[in-house]
């Protein structure tokens, strides 16, 4: 179990413990922050030398506004989409051979709920990892037509799920060994303090 916040961390290993006092399952904690490269590099190299595969990744970074800045886009698109990538990318070579990826996205990175500018380009037969990265770090200019949904009127969020969709859809499965699996999943909202 991974969070930011130790304190918070070591709190709920202790909770499910004592919740779960006769379980024979271990539950470890380590810090990291997927929007700090050091903590994504510790986190790397806890498993590297612990000897231990990972069986089931479960990527639940996810943030829907910025409380500590201005720059609401750059900061939900680097915890949603980049960090989360860069994240998976160094963990895959740790996965065991029927090992599991699984990314926590969003009814909102449908496609459908995307502007007619962000769908066309993410869509593209044509489209590369480079050309996919290239879309995240402008996606402003690519979501002037997005389509307000409900209370949600800045198109960040929603983008930067579509854009996670995208690299697990197209990029992912040629990373991962045929006896791997990956999933994009909406487990629907949670009271948390995204």
């Amino acid at each position: 179990l991974t969070s930011r916040n130790t304190t918070l961390g070591e709190q709920a290993v202790s909770t499910l413990q004592a919740k779960h006092p006769n379980s024979s399952s271990t539950l470890t904690y380590h810090q990291l922050d997927v929007n700090d490269d050091k903590s994504i590099d510790n986190i790397v190299s806890y498993f590297k030398n612990s000897n231990r595969k990972i069986d089931v990744l479960i990527n639940n970074a996810g943030v829907a506004f910025n409380p500590d800045g201005p720059d609401l886009g750059k900061h939900v698109m680097k915890t949603n989409f980049t960090s989360v990538v860069q994240l998976t990318e160094k963990l895959i070579p740790l996965l065991a051979e029927d090992g599991k990826v699984l990314f926590v996205s969003s009814i909102m990175g449908q496609l459908g709920l995307q502007g007619a500018t962000l769908r066309e380009a993410l869509t593209d037969e044509k489209l590369t990892e480079a050309k996919l990265n290239e879309i995240a770090s402008n996606f402003r200019d690519l979501t002037k037509d997005f389509p307000p949904y409900g209370p949600i009127t800045d198109p960040s969020y929603s983008a930067s799920k579509a854009i996670l969709n995208a690299y697990v859809r197209r990029f992912l499965p040629a990373k991962l060994k045929e006896t791997q699996q990956f999933y994009s999943i909406h487990p629907g909202w949670g009271k948390t303090d995204m």
